[in-house]
């Protein structure tokens, strides 16, 4: 795919980066939550790790920062959503129970999972490296749905809330851990933080590293 400054040119990049992440399983998580008797329940990720079907490795964080003092998030994450409402175990689980049900509703769930539709995609437009003519531009998202082979629906949005006033306007999204490259031709490729390590560090990547 080639860099383009318009928007067709632009949505195509997009769409080049959603095929990409098409299909894609989740290999790993890691994940927080807190109880009360009245809310019950709140669960979020702190990190997701993915394979793509190319076998590119991509992680995803929540990331964010407040609207109204541009400070980082003091609590962050990734929340999951399964046919439109927020995950919890339910009511009626032991308090000494919450752990093990978390853990076997997520494995199940998950299980055999793949990446329908990638919602939000976007690019930066100042790349955070360049060298020899290639650039690098971070990869976010506003949410990224999944369908496993029990045919149900579940999907990730970023959430965080401000550290010095919870009410304060956030805004958040889903960072991947993914870049876009793009060389001197415009020619553009997503290629992982592995590879981006290696290029940052003078190295030649490898074409499988990507």
């Amino acid at each position: 795919m080639m860099m383009e400054s318009d928007d067709d040119g632009r949505k195509e990049i997009q769409g080049e980066i959603a095929t990409t992440l098409h299909g894609s399983s989740i290999i790993d998580f890691s994940y927080e939550y807190d109880f009360t008797q009245t809310r019950g329940v709140r669960l979020w990720f702190s990190m997701i790790r993915l394979r793509t079907p190319a076998g590119l490795p991509i992680t995803l964080n929540g990331e964010g920062i407040c609207i109204e003092d541009q400070d980082p998030l003091g609590e962050k994450g990734i929340n999951l959503s399964i046919r439109g409402n927020a995950y919890s175990p339910g009511p009626e689980v032991p308090i000494a129970q919450i752990e093990e049900v978390i853990r076997r509703d997520l494995l199940t769930l998950f299980d055999g999972a793949g990446i329908t539709a990638v919602d939000g995609l976007g690019f930066g437009d100042d790349p955070v490296y360049e060298r020899d003519g290639a650039s690098f531009h971070p990869l976010k998202a506003e949410t990224i749905t999944f369908w496993n082979h029990d045919g149900f629906s579940f999907l990730f949005r970023p959430e965080g809330f401000c550290q010095s006033n919870p009410t304060h306007r956030t805004k958040v999204w889903i960072a991947l851990d993914a870049f876009l490259m793009v060389d001197y031709e415009g020619a553009c490729a997503c290629v992982s933080d592995a590879f981006f390590s290696e290029f940052q560090e003078g190295g030649i990547p490898r074409q499988e590293e990507r």
